[in-house]
């Protein structure tokens, strides 16, 4: 059994700060015993989208560096670029259509951060897109894949610490490695069985609007078009990104899907990568902090964020990634909806089914590989005393 440390969001009369509780948390975890004199230490963050404003505040980054530094190691920030950001030859944006991200490459994603509030003048330390130089291939035995690629400066580092916002519930840890660590080759084999079908009893093409919804989003010139008013996508072009279908461009009449089965691969393929993410790695080198702050009902991917669908719980670390997760699932599922959200009026065992997210899969599957983690926690409160022993 793991254990899992927990800052309540609450401060109540007491005069420590939730910067004050992160440095608390990050001694009493033992996640500060991953960090060496001299260690490269890669801090694993989501810089957020351009244009969304709900993503990790980065003072608590900058509050990470600072607490790396002062052991003596060497840390950078960093993140990849996403899946569907490709070179112009291939990916063709298209003046009269809205490009729903601007992650897509290293200096896309720089610009990006630096508006966010990342960059090297915010953190102390330098801001690294991870996948820059590369990857590093490496091979696995996962529940589906064999192999996978991990983005070269992380996979080069000596210790990782990741930091998440959790939001849509339960976007935790997993997928912030899994994914978030993972070259564009990477992020292929994950996506790969996230196939998107068009009803084309329901599809209507989007009759009226001078560029179709779906094809105004697809980032693949061509990927998807318009054939008799209908749509038909081109699987050889497809990059089962899934835009077509998220919650920016949802399609009006419900014809664009991805079968169940097909999104629970999808799931299988996060923990696989975080898996060959977190092998490359002692155990003794990784930690985990989670931030149940601000809990949106979309990823830091989206252009668009909607507002939270629960009350701010607070802030979690732990060194098994399984038993935060699960401390994080139970925890969410415990909280009360917020007034004019999404989740305003559904009970909470309907909470995943809406947001289509599956947190216990994600556990599973990486719990099912033997790596030595377990769902299995006991959750550890930071009082005002440990604290007082800390600070």
């Amino acid at each position: 059994m793991s254990k899992v440390y927990f800052a309540d969001e609450r401060t109540g009369a007491q005069v420590y700060s939730q910067l004050d509780r992160l440095e608390g948390l990050f001694y009493v975890s033992g996640i500060q015993n991953a960090v060496c004199k001299g260690d490269r230490v890669a801090i694993k963050v989501h810089f957020g989208e351009r244009g969304n404003t709900r993503y990790l505040r980065p003072c608590f980054v900058r509050k990470v560096v600072d607490l790396v530094r002062e052991l003596g190691g060497q840390p950078f920030v960093t993140d990849t670029t996403i899946l569907y950001g490709q070179p112009p030859t291939y990916f063709k944006p298209r003046k009269k259509r809205r490009i729903p991200s601007r992650r897509g490459t290293v200096e896309e994603y720089l610009e990006t951060a630096a508006m966010n509030g990342f960059s090297p003048e915010t953190m102390g330390c330098p801001i690294v897109i991870g996948d820059e130089q590369g990857g590093v291939e490496t091979e696995i035995c996962g529940n589906e894949l064999k192999k996978f690629e991990v983005a070269k400066a992380i996979a080069e580092s000596d210790a990782l610490i990741v930091l998440t916002h959790v939001n849509r519930l339960a976007a935790g840890c997993i997928k912030n490695v899994g994914v978030g660590c993972a070259t564009k080759k990477g992020k292929g084999y994950i996506h790969k069985p996230r196939t998107v079908l068009v009803d084309a009893s329901k599809c209507t093409g989007c009759v009226g609007l001078a560029i179709p919804r779906c094809v105004e989003v697809c980032p693949i010139e061509d990927a998807i078009r318009i054939t008799g008013d209908k749509a038909v996508i081109d699987y050889n072009l497809c990059l089962s990104c899934g835009i077509c279908i998220d919650h920016q461009s949802v399609c009006p009449v419900g014809a664009l899907s991805i079968p169940k089965e097909k999104h629970q691969g999808f799931c299988i393929r996060i923990a696989d990568g975080c898996a060959a993410v977190l092998g490359l790695f002692d155990r003794s080198k990784i930690g985990f902090i989670d931030f149940l702050r601000e809990i949106c009902p979309y990823c830091d991917c989206a252009v668009a964020q909607d507002v939270p669908v629960i009350q701010d719980v607070g802030i979690l670390a732990s060194t098994d990634p399984c038993a935060l997760e699960m401390c994080v699932t139970d925890l969410v599922l415990r909280s009360p909806s917020l007034p004019n959200s999404l989740l305003e009026g559904v009970e909470a065992e309907r909470r995943f089914e809406i947001l289509g997210v599956e947190p216990l899969l994600y556990v599973r599957s990486l719990e099912n590989l033997n790596l030595g983690f377990s769902s299995k926690y006991e959750l550890v409160e930071l009082t005002g005393e440990i604290l007082e022993t800390i600070l």
